[in-house]
């Protein structure tokens, strides 16, 4: 039970963006308490997540928001982020107000957080919390994207493929699709097969998409797993062994992806 506690206290460090250091207290609750007490930003988030929680301290969604609230207003982009979450879900926070979650994210997201950065796309995507806006969806998605965010990758080469808020770019949707993909994204991987085999953007390359689908259909993608079952149909043998040899190799070189 006490490593569990203290594997949860440093889980929510790091999600605030603090690591343990040799000077400091052990890491229990206790301890983050008389720190998030004396001022300390990332003590005071950490804090608040394991109150949203219910790790080592009771759960209590008001205690959360109080906490993460105090380093949200400290400027904490971290802080900042898990706030405009509460306002997303109404968890300590009242639930009909979604132009402060817009309020932090945009905080956080000015100061670099790739997932406040991710959200904001989102939010400008779908027109939830905002009116939709593709070409600020974009930029936001392009600076997630920049930072290895691969559900932000996936989004903005689909924006590149349309030619929604930017303009049309083949080459820009095709690399970016690639990037997801070699995170493990499944849609990236299916939209990556789907270019290889209908030559769009990239000429025809039937081994490299059965090899994609392969790994997409995998990971639950339903559409890869359908597009297998038409390239089956007339597949060469040769193309097909070269394909799933392709896919075992992807496997060895990107374990647990």
């Amino acid at each position: 039970m006490r490593f569990r506690i203290l594997a949860a206290v440093l889980a929510a460090l790091l999600v605030c963006g603090c690591s343990r250091g040799a000077e400091e207290k052990p890491l229990t609750p206790q301890a983050l308490i008389e720190r998030a007490g004396a001022g300390d930003a990332r003590a005071r988030c950490a804090l608040g997540l394991l109150y949203l929680r219910g790790q080592g301290v009771e759960q209590s969604d008001a205690e959360a928001a109080r906490w993460i609230r105090l380093a949200a207003d400290q400027g904490l982009a971290s802080a900042q982020y898990e706030l405009a979450r509460m306002y997303e879900q109404g968890r300590g926070v009242p639930g009909d107000e979604p132009w402060e979650a817009l309020r932090w994210l945009f905080a956080a997201a000015r100061q670099g957080h790739a997932l406040a950065q991710l959200e904001l796309g989102r939010v400008y995507l779908a027109g939830k919390g905002a009116e939709p806006d593709p070409a600020e969806a974009a930029k936001w998605l392009e600076q997630a994207a920049a930072q290895g965010q691969a559900e932000a990758q996936t989004l903005l080469a689909g924006l590149y493929l349309s030619g929604e808020g930017v303009a049309r770019d083949g080459a820009r949707a095709g690399h970016w699709f690639r990037a997801a993909a070699e995170q493990g994204d499944p849609k990236a991987m299916y939209e990556l097969g789907r270019i290889f085999a209908g030559g769009r953007l990239a000429p025809q390359d039937l081994a490299e998409a059965y090899m994609w689908f392969t790994l997409a259909a995998e990971r639950g993608q339903e559409e890869a797993r359908l597009a297998l079952e038409q390239l089956n149909r007339n597949l060469d043998e040769k193309v097909r062994g070269e394909a799933l040899g392709l896919a075992e190799r992807w496997r060895r070189a990107a374990p647990g992806r």
